[in-house]
């Protein structure tokens, strides 16, 4: 599967849920999500990559910035992971989010954070 495929299975899930979403374009800031949208008035930001790799340090770093500004921040590799944080998003607190630092527990083995 590759990461347009990735892209277009969470987007029809965005759209299914009544999510409104965007895509950033090729010509867009380096390191910003691919998706960006806004659930329950959140800024979310959703990295999206295949299997096996793992966001740039830039990338990173833009993840961070969104979490640090108490929007959602999320890398995903599937419907799944996308899915399973806005559940979570459901259920937290925002007056102190975590979702961000949550999932990068979750997935230590996958992701690397840079300390900034």
């Amino acid at each position: 599967m590759t990461e347009s495929d990735i892209q277009l299975d969470i987007t029809n899930y965005l759209t299914s849920m009544g999510i409104k979403w965007t895509k950033a374009i090729y010509n867009s800031r380096a390191g910003e999500p691919d998706l960006i949208c806004c659930f329950l008035g959140l800024y979310v930001g959703i990295e999206v990559k295949v299997p096996g790799e793992k966001p740039t340090d830039l990338q990173v770093e833009k993840l961070e910035d969104i979490y640090n500004a108490k929007g959602i921040a999320m890398y995903a590799t599937s419907v799944e992971e996308v899915s399973d944080c806005l559940t979570q998003a459901i259920q937290e607190d925002f007056s102190h989010p975590r979702l961000f630092q949550n999932w990068i527990e979750e997935h230590k083995a996958t992701v690397e954070i840079v300390e900034l």
